[in-house]
């Protein structure tokens, strides 16, 4: 049995999935070696269903920004991050327009206004809930692709079922996470489980994931999967739109395991073209923190002779390939 790091992307269009794959292994590598641990031969495989939703994927090599095509936030190494530009007036309101239209006051008063801006600012979501009333998107068509994009992940489980598993997942790649891991009857286990930038407890998802989980809502709160075995973690920015509201371990109970959540505040130092991103997947995929989790995660249960000589290994290779 070995160890191997899954991960499972957010919303949105993607770069193609053997480079989005290559951008998150350079991201965690790169946030490893900055606590001092080298471990390049990390196994690690990208859930990928951008495709579900996008018909093409974006083309790195696009520089026009106008194009549908070009990424607007591709992996930059933190050698190569500038200084963030202050923060311009416009980013301010959209900022404040983030804050109420996703808070709880807003969604309970006015739950359409909500529902209108999700639909014009996140169509992904509202096709995998099947929230989308769009004729052109059919009600079949819109489970199918929920279906579609749920078993790409339980596939990368199943096929790894006899290793022990670190799900990482990011935003909305958060819910689908939950959600299989929640419904999941194989015989699959996840050691641990990462949330970063998810927005799991925001008002229209939290009451979204409810009435899947439980209908009549009997309950304030969800319980954690009985998959996770040992640990959920989640990772968020204070400064994350997103994943602002980081309150996992009152919304989500302990499975029979006794498993709970533990929120780690982090910073999110991803900038590109002196604009600050703090929900960015590569920002948060090289914090210290994160690093830690994944060393441990590497390293535990080895003997220590046999952890020393690894590192020596590993720090060996990554000289070598420096030259």
């Amino acid at each position: 049995m070995g160890k191997i790091l899954i991960g499972i992307h957010g919303l949105k269009n993607k770069p193609p999935q053997l480079i989005l794959e290559m951008w998150w292994r350079k991201a965690l590598l790169e946030g490893l070696r900055m606590i001092g641990h080298h471990h390049p031969f990390l196994k690690f495989a990208l859930v990928y269903w951008a495709d579900c939703l996008h018909d093409q994927p974006q083309n790195p090599f696009i520089e026009s920004e106008t194009d549908p095509l070009y990424v607007s936030h591709p992996y930059v190494a933190l050698k190569d991050i500038q200084t963030p530009a202050h923060t311009a007036l416009k980013q301010k309101m959209s900022d404040h327009v983030y804050r109420h239209l996703m808070g709880d006051k807003m969604f309970s008063r006015i739950p359409g206004l909500t529902n209108w801006f999700l639909r014009n600012r996140f169509k992904d979501f509202y096709i995998y809930f099947g929230m989308d009333h769009d004729h052109r998107t059919e009600t079949t068509k819109r489970t199918a692709i929920k279906k579609s994009i749920q078993k790409r992940l339980r596939q990368k489980l199943q096929q790894h079922k006899d290793d022990e598993i670190l799900l990482i997942a990011h935003s909305m790649g958060a819910i689908i996470a939950f959600e299989v891991l929640t419904e999941l009857q194989e015989n699959i286990n996840v050691h641990t489980l990462i949330t970063i930038g998810a927005p799991l407890t925001l008002p229209f998802v939290f009451h979204r994931l409810q009435a899947e989980e439980d209908p009549g809502h009997n309950n304030k709160h969800l319980y954690v999967p009985s998959t996770i075995t040992r640990q959920w973690y989640n990772l968020y920015d204070e400064k994350d739109k997103i994943a602002r509201k980081a309150d996992f371990s009152k919304k989500f109970h302990p499975n029979d395991f006794g498993v709970g959540v533990q929120d780690i505040r982090v910073d999110n130092t991803y900038v590109y073209n002196e604009e600050a991103v703090p929900h960015n997947i590569f920002g948060y995929l090289r914090t210290p923190e994160m690093a830690g989790i994944v060393n441990e995660f590497i390293e535990e249960g080895q003997a220590k002779w046999i952890l020393h000589s690894k590192r020596l290994f590993n720090r060996l290779f990554s000289l070598v390939g420096k030259h």
